[in-house]
């Protein structure tokens, strides 16, 4: 079977977090340990988005796997089992990217006319899906998004479509269908066409020029086993900090003052002394058990029809 996807693991997660803990240390060392454990998945989508924008605009101008903040880069070739950035790609499809800081800027985002499935995925820093735009015969020559932060108080021009980000760091993904490699040279042309520009270039008129970027090796990395290999502190603090140009959506509020209990949210201080003599350990055995857990959980959610398992 496919793996599963990141959101639906963290989501079983919430759901079986009862199995998760033992109870024989009493019922204070308890309550920190399944505190810890929800931190640890409330925080881990905003973690890895974090790390995989770290890995994908490690580069000094756009490739076919990374770009610089508020530049799109196109892939070329469909993916295979070999590709690790992101997990479960789709195999019929070329992926476009990018991923934006809107910190100071509003970007616009333009969807080309297309003759196929064409779709991009606008995500907040914790992968919420807060727009998804669509193109094909039935729409006009293009459609174009205006892309704001949490902070943006500007004009909002009447041919643009508004996607209010509720945090600074937002991933475009788009994917374009493919009928084999035969018909990428179709798919280039789509992609070509698909336009990322800040907003006063837009008006304006005049022509973007990026600013290039910068390479660390210590960038270059998986995000996913990177994030698995993080300490509790590297971890909580990394996530402490996000979370203050990136804030929790308000209906998190109820799990946002449970988890600051063990000092974790916006602006906190992660001590690592909480979770004891053997808190390594614990955590330890917590991240390695963590996927076979949520995937044995997971296996309830599914219907066999023929030869098929759906969610």
């Amino acid at each position: 079977m496919k793996k599963i996807t990141k959101i639906i693991c963290l989501f079983l997660s919430l759901l079986f977090l009862s199995g998760c803990t033992a109870s024989q240390n009493g019922p204070k060392t308890e309550s920190i340990k399944e505190t810890i454990y929800d931190a640890y998945v409330y925080a881990f989508p905003l973690v890895l988005v974090n790390a995989t924008m770290e890995k994908m605009t490690n580069t000094v101008e756009p490739t076919t796997t990374q770009a610089p903040p508020n530049q799109l880069f196109h892939s070329h070739n469909l993916a295979n089992a070999s590709a690790k950035d992101v997990v479960t790609l789709n195999t019929d499809t070329l992926y476009s990217q990018a991923f934006l800081d809107l910190s100071d800027t509003a970007m616009v985002f333009v969807m080309p006319k297309a003759d196929r499935f064409c779709s991009g995925e606008i995500m907040d820093a914790y992968t919420n899906a807060v727009k998804i735009t669509g193109s094909g015969s039935d729409n006009p020559d293009q459609t174009a998004f205006l892309i704001t932060g949490p902070d943006y108080s500007g004009e909002i021009p009447q041919d643009l479509v508004h996607v209010a980000m509720p945090t600074n760091m937002a991933w475009i993904l788009c994917r374009v269908l493919s009928y084999g490699e035969a018909d990428l040279d179709n798919v280039y042309a789509i992609q070509n066409n698909i336009q990322l520009l800040p907003l006063t270039n837009y008006l304006s008129g005049e022509a973007y020029i990026p600013a290039k970027g910068s390479y660390s090796e210590s960038n270059n990395f998986i995000p996913i086993e990177h994030v698995l290999q993080m300490t509790p502190a590297e971890f909580f603090n990394t996530a402490n900090a996000l979370m203050v140009a990136n804030p929790p959506a308000s209906a998190d509020q109820a799990m946002i003052e449970k988890i600051s209990a063990v000092g974790v949210g916006p602006g906190l201080e992660f001590d690592p002394a909480i979770l004891g003599d053997s808190g390594q350990d614990e955590w330890n055995t917590m991240i390695n058990d963590l996927s076979t857990t949520l995937f044995n959980d997971s296996q309830d959610f599914l219907v066999k029809m023929n030869n098929w398992r759906f969610w």
